[in-house]
């Protein structure tokens, strides 16, 4: 009995202790549940906290989209405008160099027919074939006799006074450089050789450039036969000049109805000098005051300042 009633007591005691450390263990349970309810707690109210920062931030972005969306649009539409004006702006670029480019070449065409450096090359024309044609109707055949190449450059000079009616210019536009540039008038429009046979008319600067023509045509280019440009301050005339061998010259001047040598009936070469003082001397009650400015043919233009120099450069042995 007392063996069994020690044992109770042992199991009871172990049963005492065991409560008392489950007991203890429960506290310490219910002091870390109670701890993990504290934060979980305190975890909820932060996760409501950042729930809410999280929809501010979604309203935000959603707003941040929208306008993002719109500037979007905006810069689309910017795009496009400027793509338009870019367009535009090629467009009226491309019209503003063609328009510049038509100006040029309308302003070359009219300071062509103005005559006016290089440009009176081109209206010296031996090779033209109707220029080669009224050569052989007048002249026939080059000759290689000094006399009748004289007689047959008169026999052109003759036919040019005789066919060729002077007639006056009209009045011509002097296109400025620039567009903004102011235009001026002048009555120089110089025809070329064929033009003036086909017209029968024409001023000095024509019949010159026909005879130059057809001087040189007829002596295939041997030898030298320019026009003579002389000018004052308001006026200037054209005529031909050939040169002689021994530094001679001889003019002849259609519109002037006038050739060295005229009070003698027939063609003759002086010095440079005289040649030209007295065709100069011809003119003075027409153009007081004029001076030698440029020499020109098919294959040169030079200007000059004074009628000295132009004799200097033709008493220059050629190149």
């Amino acid at each position: 009995m007392k063996k069994s009633t020690a044992i109770a007591t042992v199991f009871l005691i172990i049963a005492i202790i065991f409560c008392g450390i489950l007991f203890v263990q429960l506290g310490s349970v219910q002091n870390r549940l109670t701890t993990t309810q504290t934060e979980l707690t305190g975890t909820k109210t932060q996760l409501a906290e950042t729930q809410t920062q999280l929809a501010d931030s979604e309203t935000k972005l959603k707003t941040t989209a929208e306008q993002l969306t719109t500037t979007k649009s905006q810069l689309d539409k910017t795009k496009s405008q400027l793509t338009d004006t870019q367009t535009q702006l090629s467009t009226a670029k491309n019209e503003n160099t063609q328009m510049l480019s038509r100006y040029t070449e309308l302003k070359d065409a009219i300071n062509l027919r103005l005559g006016r450096g290089e440009n009176s090359e081109k209206f010296v024309t031996p090779n033209d074939p109707q220029v080669a044609a009224l050569v052989a109707q007048i002249a026939g055949s080059y000759s290689t006799n000094v006399d009748e190449l004289w007689r047959d450059y008169r026999r052109m000079y003759d036919w040019v006074t005789k066919n060729i009616e002077y007639s006056y210019d009209s009045y011509l536009p002097v296109m400025p450089d620039t567009l903004d540039g102011s235009l001026r008038w002048t009555d120089d429009c110089w025809r070329t050789p064929a033009e003036t046979i086909k017209d029968k008319h024409g001023d000095c600067e024509d019949m010159a450039a026909l005879l130059a023509s057809l001087m040189l045509s007829y002596n295939k280019e041997q030898f030298g036969v320019w026009g003579v440009i002389i000018q004052n301050e308001n006026q200037g005339h054209v005529a031909v000049a050939l040169p002689v061998v021994g530094d001679k010259l001889v003019i002849f001047d259609p519109a002037g109805n006038y050739y060295s040598g005229y009070q003698s009936g027939y063609a003759q070469s002086y010095s440079t000098s005289q040649t030209i003082r007295d065709w100069l001397d011809s003119w003075a009650d027409k153009i007081p005051g004029a001076h030698v400015c440029a020499a020109f043919s098919y294959d040169l233009r030079k200007d000059f300042t004074s009628t000295q120099e132009f004799i200097n450069w033709a008493n220059e042995p050629p190149d």
